[in-house]
């Protein structure tokens, strides 16, 4: 029998602030599933959200906090009946490796998770919605956050 193999332990933890842009509060979601994949602290990591942004403000803001980190992230848009199926076939391809995952909670909003081993290891949502179906934009979201062994130019 082979070594058993050993998997980087994901840290689960909550948000600290719920989707609610009609208040003035925009959901942390994404930036706590970061934290929880690097072990950081969730304050350590900017709320790339917090303004509202969307699209190349708040991605090239995540870029630019990976970059100095050497870190990067790569994207995998999916098209899938549910959830799990994305998460196995993300689980078949790289077994082991945490992503996050983006998709519409059951709060009706986009939200990101942490799968691992083909299932949700960190929802950071304040009620556990998880994950019921594809982003607004009708496709799951897969992101890996890998080591970069060169400098990359940050995203402008």
């Amino acid at each position: 029998m082979g070594t058993p193999q050993r998997y980087h332990q994901v840290q689960p933890r909550k948000q600290r602030f719920r989707h609610r842009p009609d208040e003035g509060e925009y959901g942390d979601c994404h930036r706590t599933a970061i934290a929880a994949i690097l072990g950081m602290p969730t304050e350590d990591v900017p709320h790339f959200f917090d303004r509202g942004q969307t699209g190349d403000d708040a991605y090239g803001e995540i870029n630019r906090f990976l970059t100095d980190r050497g870190l990067a992230s790569i994207t995998i848009i999916y098209t899938g009946e549910n959830w799990q199926q994305v998460a196995e076939a993300v689980h078949g391809m790289n077994p082991g490796w945490p992503a996050l995952l983006s998709g519409t909670s059951a709060n009706d909003v986009n939200h990101t998770v942490v799968i691992q081993q083909g299932e949700i290891v960190c929802d950071p949502s304040l009620d556990d919605s998880g994950i019921v179906g594809p982003c607004d934009d009708g496709f799951y979201w897969v992101v890996f956050i890998v080591a970069v062994p060169f400098q990359m130019e940050p995203h402008q």
